[in-house]
């Protein structure tokens, strides 16, 4: 079966480029952007290996110019485990830019606390300033992007009111499934749909954030040696918003990232 021949003479190309300039003109200068939260250059290394129970726990701050904030605190507890039984966290330990969350036969937890520059495990809740991460769009969502995982596990995102005090913030939980290895899933949630403590409300949260959490809860039996690995944290427009935008450009920039690794 022979298919139809379409011509695409000087006016459809022109058309074309007009409209191709126009995205791109949207997706730099327009409201509607990505905010990346951390993409896990900058190394660091935080581990636990002491006998528990009793809790034990270690924490790590190191400066970043790639998250929101510029510094990255993280704090791990390890709740169970023998003696040199590791519950670690490290950034970028293999030139891949990801955060690898390396558990032996023990249990715990991980936060990282984006918060600005304050070397401190306790959340600074005023330490963003007041940052908007809706991109002036009403239908923004949260994404982070797993590269693995070898067991499903709860993840906690929480956004914090800036000026709430820590009693105001806006929070999801992820049950991230196993993900194969080098896989890369995105799981997506619209912000609206985040639930909302102590009288915040979508615009007091989320254009006028003071500080972002990620909790990784490995504590019970099911999550025991749990290994999990994340490319990154951000906050962009709704997925249909950059189909009319940006006409594919989000899902080329994310294809040449993977392709570079």
């Amino acid at each position: 079966m022979r298919h139809p021949v379409y011509s695409f003479g000087p006016r459809h190309a022109r058309i074309a480029a007009a409209l191709s300039l126009g995205a791109c003109l949207v997706m730099v200068a327009g409201p509607a952007r990505a905010i990346l939260i951390d993409d896990f250059v900058t190394q660091q290394t935080v581990s636990v290996s002491a006998a528990a129970p009793p809790t034990q726990s270690g924490f790590n701050s190191a400066a970043t110019l790639t998250a929101i904030g510029v510094e990255r605190d993280i704090s791990v507890t390890k709740t169970f485990g023998a003696l040199g039984e590791l519950v670690r966290v490290r950034t970028n330990p293999t030139g891949f830019d990801l955060l690898s969350q390396g558990i032996d036969t023990a249990r715990g937890t991980v936060r990282i606390d984006w918060d600005g520059p304050d070397a401190s495990s306790a959340i600074n809740y005023n330490g963003l300033g007041g940052k908007d991460f809706t991109g002036g769009v009403a239908n923004s969502y949260f994404e982070i992007i797993v590269a693995d995982s070898d067991h499903a596990g709860p993840i906690t995102i929480t956004f914090y009111e800036n000026g709430g005090g820590g009693t105001k913030f806006a929070s999801t939980v992820f049950n991230i499934p196993i993900v194969a290895p080098d896989s890369y899933q995105s799981f997506t949630r619209l912000l609206a749909d985040f639930s909302f403590a102590g009288g915040a409300t979508f615009n007091s949260v989320f254009t006028n954030v003071g500080a972002i959490s990620m909790f990784i809860d490995a504590s019970a039996v099911a999550q025991q040696s749990w290994d999990l690995r994340i490319d990154l944290l951000r906050t962009a427009p709704a997925p249909a918003s950059v189909l009319l935008i940006g006409f594919g450009m989000v899902a080329m920039a994310r294809r040449r990232k993977l392709e570079s690794r």
